[in-house]
Order: C-alpha cells, then sequence, then structure tokens
C-alpha cells in the first residue's frame, strides 16, 4: 500500500488545492479514525509492512527507536497522537484533520 507525501497542516484554501492534486494524480487514499487505538493499529500496521529498520524509521521520525518497536508490536497502551503523526509522517504520510 503506498502512502502520499507528509504530515502537515495547511489553511483551508492550501488544503483544499493538494487534495485536488492528489485525487487527480492518483495517488490519494483517505483513512479515517474514531479515537487514538484505531489509529495506533495502523500505525503499528504501516510500520511492519514498511520493511523499514526501527532504528532508521525512529531517527527519521525524531522519536526513540524503542517507541517504534513498542508501536510496531502493539505494547504502548496509550500512545500520543503527536508521537503516532511523526511515525506516519516518517513512513511519507500526509494527514489532514478535518473537524
Amino acid at each position: 500500500m503506498a502512502a502520499t507525501a507528509n504530515i502537515v497542516e495547511l489553511p483551508k484554501a492550501s488544503r483544499n488545492r493538494v487534495m485536488a492534486k492528489a485525487q487527480a494524480r492518483g495517488d490519494w487514499n483517505e483513512y479515517s479514525f474514531q479515537n487514538t487505538e484505531e489509529l495506533a493499529a495502523f500505525v503499528a500496521k504501516e510500520i511492519r509492512e514498511s520493511k523499514i529498520k526501527y532504528g532508521k524509521l525512529a531517527d527519521k521520525a525524531g522519536v526513540c527507536s524503542q517507541t517504534v518497536s513498542r508501536l510496531a508490536h502493539g505494547e504502548t497502551t496509550y500512545p500520543r497522537a503527536h508521537t503516532l503523526f511523526m511515525v506516519l509522517k516518517a513512513l511519507g504520510f500526509e494527514i489532514f484533520v478535518r473537524g
């Protein structure tokens, strides 16, 4: 499964333009999560499927390699959303938060 670009927070006008371009290119996947636990499970699956060494991913994400390992194996009980977002960014995802 291919992911797109980086985690960013954009003003509404810019966000719509970026999303429209990604959809036009066909490299757009949309995911929706009801809570942090669902997001953590998704991140764990993406870490395992990426085949990237935990240390390298941790360096890119700016977190400890032990944190990446714990996330990948579902050992973190209440991960912070910020940590999950940083790992997703390092994996190449772009995140838009809708309210």
